[in-house]
């Protein structure tokens, strides 16, 4: 978890790495913000088990048809 200047935390991802310049071995650091991205995944989490609750209860299959194959 991460935490903000103003003490809340929030989900984040930490991506690092090496570089050299001038002769010398740095390394760099992001820090990349997750709360949108866990939150639209727990929606379509949530819309996919619908989906599924919904084709059970009246039956239905689902599956996926690829053209190419």
């Amino acid at each position: 978890l991460g935490q903000r200047k103003d003490g809340s935390v929030f989900p984040m991802q930490l991506y690092i790495g090496a570089m050299q310049a001038a002769g010398e071995l740095m390394f760099v650091g992001i820090v990349i913000d997750i709360t949108e991205q866990q939150r639209q995944q727990r929606e379509l989490m949530a819309a996919r088990d619908q989906l599924l609750m919904a084709s059970e209860v009246a039956e239905l299959g689902i599956w996926t048809w690829t053209l190419a194959d």
